[in-house]
């Protein structure tokens, strides 16, 4: 069948299918081992009468972990070489090979895990009233603070598709590190940029400020500088940083099928 470069629904739909069917039974003993250790930890915190936070603990965990693990290895098959031909040569274009594996992997997951959270908090509530006769309370995915981790993951989680395109083995090890890494940089930037503006409101800072008052950097203004850097950043993390890495994702798709 000749591939066509558009997207298509039918198509995406079907590759939807296909992803699904041959990745659903790993899923489920993955799905299992978490659901046991969840439930013995749970069943040992009522025995200590600790009823406090473990939803707004676990479940957070268990959707950025999880949700990592999945995103840093959806696009392994790209670097097998027993598999990534008959996957380069699927009658899809790499636009909707990308968008779905990008659903199944962010909303796909927010929801698969919340399903399964759900289930788990119900199961655990029965068998600690069982046997303990007390219970937490069952696990609501619509409180503030669990949309709002979702909301995150839909963000972060776009770093890990990249880096399960751009890294050949060992995509969750290697983004995590450059994550690290670019943070310390951005530290260190920031960190000498903060000294040689504020140094002179820094005692031991002795002689290194720069004189900024031609360029507005006084006292009166930093309150204002550090919120409207803060509102940048904010909007840039909220509404630029997935889409970024969405197109960079795409690019480099593009290059290895090329």
């Amino acid at each position: 069948m000749e591939r066509k470069n558009i997207f298509d629904w039918k198509r995406l739909i079907h590759l939807i299918k296909n992803e699904v069917v041959s990745s659903y039974r790993s899923l489920l003993v993955s799905t299992g081992a978490v659901g046991s250790v969840l439930l013995v930890i749970y069943l040992l915190q009522m025995l200590a009468h600790n009823l406090t936070a473990f939803h707004e603990v676990w479940y957070p965990l268990v959707l950025f972990i999880g949700g990592f693990v999945i995103s840093s290895k959806i696009f392994s098959v790209l670097h097998d070489r027993r598999q990534n031909y008959v996957y380069l040569t699927l009658p899809a274009s790499d636009f909707e090979k990308l968008v779905s594996k990008l659903i199944l992997s962010s909303v796909g997951w927010i929801a698969c895990s919340a399903l399964f959270y759900f289930i788990f908090s119900a199961l655990a509530a029965i068998i600690s009233q069982i046997i303990w006769g007390d219970s937490m309370s069952i696990f609501n995915p619509f409180q503030y603070l669990y949309l709002k981790c979702a909301a995150i993951f839909l963000v972060l989680q776009s770093l890990f598709i990249f880096g399960s395109i751009y890294f050949k083995k060992s995509a969750l090890a290697k983004t995590i590190g450059s994550l690290f890494l670019f943070g310390f940089i951005l530290a260190l930037i920031s960190g000498l940029f903060a000294r040689i503006i504020f140094a002179k409101y820094i005692p031991w800072c002795g002689n290194m400020n720069i004189d900024f008052e031609y360029y507005y950097f006084q006292a009166d203004n930093i309150e204002t500088f550090a919120r409207i850097l803060g509102e940048i950043v904010k909007y840039s993390f909220w509404f630029l940083l997935a889409p970024f890495f969405w197109i960079l994702s795409y690019i480099r798709l593009k290059e290895i099928e090329v």
